[in-house]
């Protein structure tokens, strides 16, 4: 395991320094000045003052080197210090920015979860906290899957031909594929031009995109709730809800090499808001998750000079439109980019996977966990040749698919062709140990 060097702050190890000394003469100061009979005795608060104002300024002066001092707070608690203590911010928004207004963010990390889901060839299995994985669907044509956050309710959109018509189908399973809830195109006309689905973090309801630009909102009841009305003016794409399902965060347009904008939808309200715009120079945001208990998220942001599918890595915050940049493609290699992200159920990790270009397809450059809270950033070490695709958090390990012989261009993707493992990682110490490994 490699660690990356630890950055720290220089204004906070000056007032961590001084604090300890400022208590230290606090307690002192009240010994010796209790008889103030003493003539002597009373001139001794004067003097214990200019002692602490040099103790201060040596303090100040030298500490600059000290390798004892505390780290740098996370992203995470930079920006909420950056946001909460100045008005000012280099990083923001364009002029006119709206924030998404006065809404309670919770703080509740996520349930750990008891399973997650990932697709072997067509079909999808389960992986459960302990044991084997085993299969959950069979035959179907599945073209978008999503779980809740424990993983007890699987959303499945799968796509059928009836009588040379194309039928839309989304139903909502439980963990052993046994249905509680099956609705059709030929049932809504909402699900007709339907591609992807994104269950919320509760697993009480299910957003469906289209191609017609349109989101709906589709309750384990059956009830469909139009979020974004079908328009050519949009082509909204990789979902994302907040870790308590309040706010939707989509790309929009999302297609490829399309300059797409990051926004956020608050259904309770219908509220749409732009929080991210492409830059001057067209390039947009590849991919955004939220952090779970903040009104943070991390995105993927194309810079021009990194790997396609690939870009910078920022944590953005939707209330403010403020943001930091995290990881650059240049600390990966001079062409190169960060290309997936799965922030931990907790808010504390973040994983990362970033690729440079290759000959046949694109290379795999790396494994990242960055620790928000306190922004250590560690590489984890894998076995040579193989290529990470996905990656997902399974309680406190996360869990990812490795590969041996990539099939397409695109950077991290798993095509249900490859012989993979699944492999377990524990954030503290990066040890990795093998869960699951596909047949040849």
């Amino acid at each position: 395991m490699q660690r990356a060097d630890v950055r720290y702050n220089p204004v906070r190890r000056r007032l961590h320094q001084s604090e300890i000394r400022l208590r230290d003469l606090a307690g002192t100061g009240s010994m010796i000045t209790r008889n103030c009979d003493n003539s002597a005795q009373r001139r001794l608060p004067g003097l214990a003052f200019l002692a602490l104002l040099g103790v201060i300024l040596m303090t100040l002066g030298a500490c600059d080197d000290d390798p004892g001092a505390p780290p740098d707070p996370g992203a995470v608690s930079q920006m909420a210090t950056a946001v909460a203590g100045s008005d000012e911010q280099a990083d923001g928004p364009d002029a006119g920015f709206q924030a998404l207004g006065d809404f309670e963010f919770t703080t509740d990390p996520l349930p750990d979860p008891e399973r997650i889901y990932f697709s072997v060839g067509g079909d999808l299995w389960r992986l459960p906290d302990q044991g084997a994985p085993d299969q959950v669907t069979e035959d179907l044509s599945i073209a978008s899957y999503s779980f809740n956050a424990t993983g007890d309710v699987l959303a499945v959109l799968s796509l059928n031909r009836n009588d040379d018509r194309e039928v839309v189908e989304v139903a909502i399973l439980d963990p052993d594929g046994d249905p509680r809830l099956e609705i059709s195109s030929e049932d809504s006309r909402a699900l007709r031009s339907s591609e992807s689905v994104a269950m919320t973090p509760p697993g009480d309801a299910v957003a469906v995109t289209g191609q017609d630009g349109a989101i709906s909102l589709i309750s384990l009841d059956g009830e469909i709730q139009p979020l974004l009305q079908a328009s050519l003016q949009h082509r909204p794409g990789r979902l994302a809800w907040s870790s308590d399902g309040q706010f939707l965060s989509y790309l929009d347009p999302w297609m490829p090499d399309e300059s797409s904008s990051l926004y956020v939808h608050v259904p309770a309200r219908d509220i749409r808001q732009e929080i991210v715009q492409p830059g001057s120079d067209g390039h947009g945001v590849i991919r955004a998750r939220w952090i779970p208990g903040t009104p943070y998220i991390v995105m993927i942001k194309d810079s021009g000079s990194t790997i396609s599918h690939g870009g910078d890595l920022f944590l953005v915050d939707v209330e403010t439109g403020r943001q930091e940049l995290l990881k650059s493609s240049g600390s990966i290699a001079p062409v190169a980019g960060v290309v997936d992200i799965v922030p931990s159920p907790d808010g504390e990790w973040l994983a990362a996977t970033g690729f440079v270009p290759g000959d046949d397809y694109p290379g795999f450059a790396g494994l990242w966990l960055i620790n928000l809270q306190s922004g250590l950033e560690e590489e984890i070490e894998l076995d040579n040749g193989e290529t990470i695709t996905d990656l997902w958090w399974l309680g406190d390990e996360l869990i990812v698919r490795a590969i041996d012989q990539p099939q397409t261009s695109l950077p991290g993707t798993y095509t249900g062709r490859e012989t993979f493992r699944l492999l377990e990682i524990d954030p503290q110490d990066g040890s990795v140990e093998e869960r699951y490994a596909s047949d040849d």
